[in-house]
């Protein structure tokens, strides 16, 4: 709605926010959706006013021709918020292209499986920083030693 104010973390009457403290344990699915990223303020996707408000900014960006839609620690939303963005973004008679971040830090990460499966099956598409880290190791590993 063009920059109305709509609410604020600390006096949030309207319960627009997560309030369930931060993030313990990264690995934990039910923590990583529903608790504060290093206390920052964090979109409580489920409750409908948020979710009406996403949605129309996502309409307004959408009849403004552009290309694709990045979305940042896509982890930390839940499924079928991720599901309902990606139908109303193919229903833009504008092909567009949605990718998401889903930082991991490496090939280790219990959640590797579940991430590379949601990729698969969500319609969303990765920033893959495990790759990038990959990628940047093996030139870097090549500049290194062809300077011998």
């Amino acid at each position: 709605d063009n920059g109305r104010f709509v609410g604020d973390y600390v006096n949030d009457i309207r319960r627009l926010f997560h309030h369930n403290g931060g993030i313990v344990d990264w690995n934990d699915r039910y923590e990583s959706k529903y608790m504060n990223i290093a206390d920052l303020a964090d979109l409580d996707q489920i409750n409908a006013e948020v979710h009406h408000l996403l949605r129309e900014s996502l309409d307004v960006w959408l009849q403004h021709d552009i290309d694709g839609i990045r979305l940042d620690a896509i982890k930390h939303m839940t499924r079928g918020w991720q599901t309902s963005l990606v139908d109303q973004v193919n229903s833009s008679p504008t092909p567009m292209f949605v990718f998401g971040e889903w930082y991991m830090g490496n090939f280790d990460n219990p959640l590797l499986n579940k991430a590379l499966r949601f990729f698969s099956q969500s319609g969303i598409s990765q920033l893959d920083f495990l790759l990038n880290r990959a990628l940047r190791d093996a030139f870097l590993y090549t500049i290194i030693h062809s300077m011998n």
